[in-house]
């Protein structure tokens, strides 16, 4: 995501947005102080760092409070929620050529 934020595609057809996340690879009791430290705000989507097609790969948590940080399981990518109204469009960037598609 951070590759999308860098293009910084918000000048050519709108506004671009991609949410703050946080990679944790192991120890859950340390997820609380780095939340804080990357200055990630509740509430957070909890998705699998492994992303292999399987439906454990699918899996997604949200985390209301500190109290729900604790109860992850990492490895896992944290990333800060945001209200879409349903509606997100996907970019794909495959060298020069750039996809965009509306889910």
């Amino acid at each position: 995501l951070q590759c999308v934020a860098d293009m910084n595609l918000s000048d050519s057809y709108g506004r671009v947005g991609v949410p703050k996340q946080l990679v944790i690879k192991r120890d859950a009791s340390s997820i609380p102080e780095a939340v804080n430290k990357a200055g990630l705000r509740l509430p957070l989507v909890a998705k699998p760092l492994v992303a292999d097609g399987s439906a454990k790969s699918h899996e997604l948590s949200l985390a209301y409070d500190q109290h729900a940080l604790l109860k992850l399981e990492p490895p896992l990518v944290l990333q800060e929620f945001v209200n879409h109204g349903g509606v997100l469009f996907k970019v794909y960037i495959v060298g020069e050529a750039i996809r965009v598609v509306r889910r």
